[in-house]
This record gives C-alpha cells, structure tokens and sequence, in this order.
C-alpha cells in the first residue's frame, strides 16, 4: 500500500496469468475468472487489504496490477486451419506496418511541403512588395507636396482677386 496526498494506490505486482485463466478463440484472449478473482488466488493479501480499507478510502482509491500472461508463441499444430490462421496473421501484420509507414511518410511529407510552400509565398510577396511599397510611400509624399503647393497658389490667387484688385480701383 502507497499513499500520496490524499490519494491511496495499491500495488498488486507480479501476477502471472498462465493457460489457466484464459482462453483464447479466433485471435481473441478471454479470461475465465474476474481480474480481481485471478489476483485474490495468487495474493491473498490484496484482497485482505481492500476488506479492511473504509468506504471513504476505496473511493479515492487507485488500483494499480502489474500483470504478466504466458501464453505459446507458437503452437505445435500443423492444421490446415492453423496454417491458414498463422499465414493470415503474418500477412495482415506486414500490410498493417507497410500502411503505417506509408501514412506517417505522407503525413511528413505534406507538412513539409506545406511549411516550404509557406516560406517560399512570403519570401517572393514581401520580395515584390516592399520595392511598390517604398514607391508608394514615396508618391504619396510627392502628391501631398504637390497638394500643399496647389494649395497655396489657390490661396495666394484668391486673395490677389478679392483683396489686392479691389484696392488698386479705389
């Protein structure tokens, strides 16, 4: 038993489930008892230790199993159907893998290529920008300049014909 915090965890380690408590069909592993009634028959402590814990405790309670199955890797049975199962298996685990790669080398790829795309569009845009922008810039400038000086002879103009011709007659 370990506490951390508020927190109590218990450790079932090194459980070994062996042919005993499974069976395998079609592929599939299923076991014959609870994991709880597999690890009460290899550790009768455990099961003592969750009896005596409180209510209150088992709610804030993490339960941890370190589990090990032993089953046949191989299985001495020449059976056409065991032969087909066996070449099936080996099969769609080299096309799975082979999948895999060519999913994950797809991925990498696009986002490569996205990323090159990215730099390559911002290089040539701010490349062609800038040179119109500092041109830009610099017509503006010369407009309001020429804007100013318009202005300014409009004014000076102005003024002549309302103030100074009109005193020249009296």
């Amino acid at each position: 038993m370990k506490e951390s915090g508020s927190f109590t965890s218990y450790f079932a380690r090194d459980i070994i489930i062996n042919e005993a408590y499974y069976t395998v069909e079609d592929g599939n592993l299923y076991f014959t008892k609870s994991l709880e009634a597999i690890i009460s028959d290899q550790y009768s402590e455990f099961e003592t230790v969750l009896q005596q814990a409180w209510l209150n405790d088992l709610l804030t309670t993490t339960i941890y199993f370190d589990i090990h199955i032993l089953f046949d890797r191989f299985v001495p049975n020449d059976s056409d159907e065991w032969n087909s199962l066996a070449l099936a298996q080996a099969t769609s685990y080299a096309l799975m893998d082979f999948f895999n790669q060519y999913t994950y080398a797809e991925v990498t790829a696009n986002m490569i290529s996205e990323i090159a795309y990215t730099e390559t569009l911002t290089f040539w845009s701010t490349l062609i920008s800038a040179p119109l922008v500092l041109l830009g810039s610099w017509a503006v400038k010369g407009t309001e300049e020429m804007f100013k000086q318009a202005g300014t002879t409009a004014v000076k103009t102005l003024l002549k014909s309302l103030i100074i011709t009109p005193v020249k007659e009296v």
